[in-house]
């Protein structure tokens, strides 16, 4: 399935030409496709540059046709939308992709997100979001709508509660990097000089870490560099 690109001659700006904002339909459902067709085909700053019924024929003709916005559908035959997004996000980086689903999960919103798509638009949605949504994708912005806002901010809140939990959650950045100093060999003398304090001070520095992360030894503090990443051997 297929239909050429709308060759529009917008009216210029104050900064120059307006540039049409190309794209990329992919759904296997005609009706769908048909539908989305209509809505994009009335405004004046869109074109689709082609349809696509299955993921593997939208990666196909995203590097054909080089659009600016892929907008899948998340369940096709063969790729489904979110290897399709991965496939695109790598071999077209300048291609920003909205994922298109009846499919409500915070799981599939994460999923998609962690593939490289920048909004996520529930087909219920369509009407008053899609069109804003593209026009914030071809400005390389992400769209969210207050439904997957909502997902995204729990899944960040609740990064920060079990960061906060763990020991290396506990440490601020400049605590992290007198424990690596130290997990590394770093004599108290060698830290005063690469932090830039007196020898007294770098002391107390690492008096204060070997305190807050209740190590028992320095050999302590080594497995602990060595378990989070902090050092390598």
């Amino acid at each position: 399935m297929s239909t050429p690109c709308l060759n529009k001659s917008l009216p210029p700006s104050a900064g120059g030409p307006a540039l049409t904002i190309r794209i990329l339909i992919a759904d296997d459902h005609d009706i769908v496709c048909a539908g989305l067709e209509r809505m994009i085909a009335d405004q004046n700053d869109m074109e689709i540059c082609g349809v696509a019924s299955s993921g593997a024929e939208a990666a196909e003709k995203a590097l054909e046709l080089q659009p600016d916005i892929a907008l899948l559908d998340m369940n096709m035959s063969g790729m489904n939308g979110l290897e399709c997004t991965r496939k695109i996000r790598k071999e077209i980086p300048d291609c920003e992709v909205a994922l298109f689903t009846g499919l409500e999960t915070d799981e599939l919103m994460r999923q998609a997100f962690a593939c490289g798509a920048k909004s996520f638009i529930l087909k219920t949605d369509a009407r008053d979001h899609l069109l804003e949504a593209l026009r914030a994708l071809a400005r390389h912005k992400p769209y969210f709508t207050s439904k997957v806002s909502k997902v995204i901010f729990s899944q960040i809140m609740r990064r920060r509660t079990q960061e906060a939990a763990t020991p290396q959650g506990r440490l601020t950045v400049h605590e992290i990097d007198i424990v690596r100093r130290l997990a590394l060999g770093d004599s108290n003398r060698e830290l005063a000089e690469k932090l830039g304090v007196n020898l007294r001070t770098a002391e107390g520095h690492r008096a204060a870490v070997m305190r807050k992360m209740d190590f028992e030894s320095l050999a302590a503090l080594v497995r602990y560099a060595v378990r989070n990443g902090l050092i390598e051997i």
